[in-house]
């Protein structure tokens, strides 16, 4: 069956959970040596290459920045969820009172600010504690997202979207009393990955073979209530790690990208929403680059064709509303 003529353009989503060692924060010392360099050298190189790479492809991500990234370092503060750590995280130890270069990030903040064209800084959490109402209740939410506006304010920075740490959805009502008017939702699985033990099964596969394809959505409905959802289609990074660099190292690096790729033109030519998202650090080598390079090059075609529109997701949201506005008054 082919697919149905749209009525207006698809939309291109990218989305960066940028934490720097954060999102591992309860994890023990000997994982986040593992994953990330000493000194945070790594991972500011990713980033000055994605900035770089999106200045060639004329894309705006949006980022989105654990609050504590802002600070150059520690600033004493009573209140600060921080404080709750000691004795039970020993990442403590490495962001109290320091200036530690994988916990503090401002030069992180300004290269993004900086670059062309302008991106969106949103809202990670000020801490990347999980916020779902089954990590807090609704005035843990609400403290860590007011440090993270207090914060973000200094810069001028007014967080209008919001990805949750880890993923964890919910307090979806202090979002909206709080003026964030988008979230990234989770990928909403296909029936068969829900069904007990062979949903386990299927699910535990598709990080080595990449089962499921990147998901779609309708462009957002102009009367959605804020916070409107903006579901994510597909994580650049899903596959099991070890078995990536094994087809990295066969020349097989972007096999599972075709796929990514056919999104890009499936969203096009059905104006519908595919939007990617990754942390800045995953980008280690080459050929990871090489791999988003090879989609945004299909979105470059689609753009220019007038068939796709790279946004961030508040342009998204405020090209829905404005459409709402001019349909109302029309």
């Amino acid at each position: 069956m082919p697919d149905p003529v749209p009525t207006e353009p698809g939309v291109f989503l990218l989305s960066l959970d940028t934490e720097l060692a954060w999102g591992y924060f309860d994890y023990p010392r000997h994982v986040r040596e593992r994953i990330f360099s000493s000194d945070g050298s790594r991972e500011r190189r990713a980033v000055r290459r994605l900035l770089d790479l999106f200045r060639d492809y004329d894309i705006q991500a949006t980022w989105s920045v654990v609050g504590h990234m802002f600070h150059a370092s520690w600033e004493e503060d009573p209140s600060d969820p921080v404080m709750t750590w000691r004795g039970r995280y020993d990442s403590f130890d490495e962001i109290y009172g320091t200036s530690h270069p994988l916990w503090y990030g401002p030069d992180v903040v300004e290269a993004i600010i900086a670059a062309q064209p302008k991106h969106e800084i949103a809202v990670h959490g000020y801490t990347h504690r999980p916020l779902g109402e089954g990590d807090v209740g609704p005035q843990d939410v609400r403290r860590e997202l007011e440090a993270w506006q207090r914060v973000a304010e200094r810069w001028g920075i007014h967080g209008q979207a919001m990805t949750f740490p880890r993923n964890r959805v919910g307090n979806l009502h202090v979002l909206r009393e709080l003026g964030i008017r988008s979230y990234r939702g989770r990928t909403r699985l296909p029936w068969i990955a829900r069904v007990p033990v062979l949903g386990k099964v299927l699910n535990r596969l598709d990080m080595y073979l990449q089962l499921y394809p990147p998901r779609l959505q309708p462009i957002p409905d102009p009367i959605a209530e804020c916070p409107v959802d903006l579901e994510a289609s597909y994580w650049l990074f899903g596959m099991h790690r070890a078995l990536e660099e094994r087809l990295d190292a066969l020349g097989l690096s972007l096999v599972r990208m075709h796929r990514v790729r056919a999104a890009v033109r499936r969203a096009a030519l059905r104006g519908q929403v595919l939007h990617l998202w990754a942390h800045p650090w995953e980008f280690r080598t080459d050929a990871d680059f090489a791999k988003l390079a090879y989609v945004l090059e299909e979105v470059r075609i689609q753009r220019e064709a007038g068939r796709l529109l790279p946004m961030t997701m508040t342009a998204l949201v405020e090209a829905v509303s404005a459409r709402r506005h001019t349909e109302s008054t029309g």
